[in-house]
């Protein structure tokens, strides 16, 4: 703006104080906690519950989730065909689903009751990439100390609700089974999604066709209360309808861990 005013450019250190990037930074701030927190599973009471009381709680949990966040495959960057990425070791989301699971099964009830812990070996695993290679999972202590470390969090997180754990793991075990679909979309699925839908324009009755695309949008609205997954009766008929979100399924199945 300072450029469109003057016609001159300033060098950006010039701006590093403006009051406009504390405004910004703070919330983005306020939306990344909010966002990491709706992952977890909690709910949008809980989660205001927890932004107003418990900031150091949420700065540990995300540091600690950064860090397998951050942690890329030993093959390196690859080159693809608008740029280059190099793939993540662990999928977030894997976790995030299965964790309340487990740590429910264990009937924990304190936040540093390691014993119930899910093994180290089992964490990565659970959230291990199909083409992590074994050199990728391998474990040492710093590892083992930050899968410990993140339990600890995620656990304080849940305590902080005043709730007992059983209550509150069960509620974010059903929501975070939603958020954390393992059929999300990417953006390599939904190329070929595109692709088959093209593919039987003209060939399929257009109800039909709405149907499916319906159906299909539906089952991508991934907020507890409000998706609808395709049901198995839709996957089963014997039309274009059918084989159409039948090959949707198999493409959200094939690349729900690439880009």
């Amino acid at each position: 703006m300072d450029f469109i005013q003057t016609a001159h450019k300033q060098n950006l250190k010039t701006f590093k104080d403006a009051e406009c990037l504390r405004v910004f930074d703070e919330a983005f701030a306020a939306e990344r906690d909010y966002r990491v927190l709706w992952r977890i599973g909690f709910t949008p009471s809980q989660i205001d519950q927890l932004l107003k009381n418990c900031q150091k709680e949420i700065k540990d949990f995300h540091k600690a989730l950064s860090y397998f966040e951050d942690l890329k495959i030993s093959k390196g960057v690859e080159k693809l065909p608008d740029g280059f990425t190099h793939k993540p070791i662990f999928l977030i989301r894997n976790l995030l689903r299965m964790l309340p699971a487990y740590l429910l099964a264990q009937a924990i009830q304190r936040a540093d009751d390691e014993s119930a812990y899910m093994p180290s070996d089992i964490f990565c695993n659970v959230m291990a990439a199909s083409y992590a290679r074994k050199k990728d999972l391998e474990l040492n202590p710093t590892r083992v100390n930050q899968i410990k470390n993140l339990q600890r969090s995620y656990l304080k997180l849940v305590g902080a609700l005043n709730k007992p754990f059983d209550e509150a793991l069960k509620t974010i075990q059903e929501r975070s089974t939603v958020i954390n679909h393992r059929h999300r979309i990417t953006g390599d699925a939904m190329v070929l999604i595109v692709e088959e839908v093209m593919a039987v324009k003209g060939k399929m009755n257009v109800n039909g066709l709405q149907d499916a695309l319906e159906a299909f949008i539906e089952s991508q609205v991934l907020v507890p209360g409000k998706w609808q997954p395709v049901q198995p009766d839709q996957l089963k008929e014997n039309s274009m309808k059918g084989r159409l979100l039948q090959r949707i399924e198999e493409n959200l199945e094939q690349y729900k861990e690439s880009i």
